[in-house]
């Protein structure tokens, strides 16, 4: 998988599970946005690499960008826990997302087989929106982190944590210069901010 966003509604529109986990988490909104505009290559390139922790330049525009920022262009609230990848989770969450025989011994890591299946298409959903990595054969904590606050288990601040994602790919781009086309992710959030 590309870490384009996608552009379609129709894993929602299949899964009633994954509606309902979506409105209480406040983000059906944003990912009706996302499929309406859709994304551009060129306009993510140049919104990166101009970024600089609080404002990008786009054809002489400047877009400021924070968490508060893209709380508004999202409908996202801006509330809930500020966490990010590097924080320690208890294994004893992991356990409710396990299946059986996984339960007694949950690692940090995990090979995403061990999720139990109603879980698998909403993990799917957070790793193409929210982690645009491109990749579901493992999951972390902080995988585990978002499933929580999509099943309303523990909030987290979902505008700080895309907030935190685009900063991240901010370093990633200016480290590799030229050739940074494979660090380019949240191409459908940028629009939106730009289009806001």
């Amino acid at each position: 998988m590309s870490r384009y966003d996608p552009t379609h509604m129709q894993e929602f529109n299949s899964s009633y599970f994954i509606r309902i986990s979506s409105e209480l988490a406040d983000c059906l909104e944003f990912f009706q946005k996302v499929q309406e505009v859709g994304y551009h290559d060129d306009l993510t390139s140049l919104f990166t690499t101009s970024f600089k922790k609080d404002q990008a330049i786009v054809a002489w525009f400047k877009f400021p960008v924070s968490a508060e920022i893209i709380a508004s262009t999202t409908i996202i609230p801006n509330e809930g826990e500020i966490s990010f990848k590097r924080m320690d989770l208890d294994l004893e969450h992991y356990k409710m997302f396990l299946k059986p025989q996984y339960k007694e011994s949950p690692s940090h890591i995990f090979p995403s087989k061990q999720l139990l299946d109603k879980y698998t298409p909403l993990m799917n959903i957070i790793m193409k929106y929210f982690t645009c990595e491109g990749r579901f054969s493992k999951l972390y904590q902080y995988h585990i982190r978002l499933l929580m606050h999509f099943t309303s288990m523990k909030l987290l601040n979902l505008p700080n944590y895309l907030y935190s994602r685009l900063v991240k790919m901010d370093e990633k781009v200016h480290s590799k210069g030229r050739d940074h086309q494979a660090s380019l992710f949240h191409h459908a959030l940028i629009k939106v901010i730009v289009l806001h």
